[in-house]
């Protein structure tokens, strides 16, 4: 008996300690925060793509890890959620953009996820929902008779969006966009980028720090985003 009142007195505090443990982790899930996202992406008619050096070759924007976004009335309880319209809250900003001949919207969706750091946080595809970036590769022979592998890309708006919520909330936008009707005034020093038959591949690469609660606005000479980050708990 002694014996055993031994063990069970080494035994009770890794016990106790173990459920302290897993309350804690109980209640740091419970506690949580989640935010709801809400981005208006669009091309600006105005943009000045002669000013610019725009590749001529799609690469894709590749993150390590994608959160999966289930629509807003999915029974999983997934931690990325796709907002309802009647929750978006820049409806009408994305109207005046779209009435007007110097803008067009190509995105406007939200979605709510919790407060994740740097390390953990997974990027959400661009359009939302869609896979992760798998560009296929199709093999075409060259003019010395060898194999070469090429990526080819719809036409259309891809990437991610990555929201981090540290001290700060920053926005990791990496964005493409490839328009065929866009038009490119040649120059001289363009040539080597774009042949004749190809289009630009306008990329979107930036890093905001922003507000809750607050419209940001991410500038580019041709994609602009608006973009809004609210506590859901609120």
């Amino acid at each position: 008996m002694h014996n055993r009142g031994t063990l069970m007195g080494r035994l009770v505090p890794h016990l106790l300690a173990a459920v302290a443990l897993a309350g804690g982790v109980a209640m740091a899930q419970a506690n949580e925060r989640l935010y709801d996202v809400e981005v208006v992406i669009f091309s600006q008619q105005h943009g000045d793509l002669v000013e610019e050096r725009w590749p001529s070759v799609w690469e894709p924007a590749v993150f390590s890890s994608y959160a999966e976004v289930v629509p807003e009335d999915s029974p999983t309880r997934e931690r990325f959620r796709q907002l309802a319209r009647d929750q978006l809250r820049l409806g009408e900003a994305a109207r005046r953009l779209d009435d007007s001949d110097r803008y067009s919207v190509l995105l406007h969706a939200g979605w709510q996820q919790p407060g994740l750091e740097r390390a953990s946080a997974p990027a959400v595809t661009v359009p939302l929902g869609s896979p992760p970036p798998a560009p296929a590769l199709e093999t075409e022979r060259g003019e010395d008779n060898g194999i070469r592998a090429t990526l080819h890309a719809e036409p259309g708006l891809s990437g991610y969006l990555r929201v981090i919520v540290e001290r700060h909330i920053h926005l990791e936008a990496n964005l493409r966009l490839l328009d065929p009707s866009l038009e490119v005034q040649r120059r001289q020093d363009h040539l080597p980028l774009l042949r004749a038959d190809s289009s630009p591949v306008i990329v979107m690469n930036q890093f905001r720090q922003m507000r809750s609660g607050e419209l940001h606005y991410l500038d580019h000479s041709i994609l602009g985003i608006l973009v809004r980050v609210d506590r859901a708990d609120r």
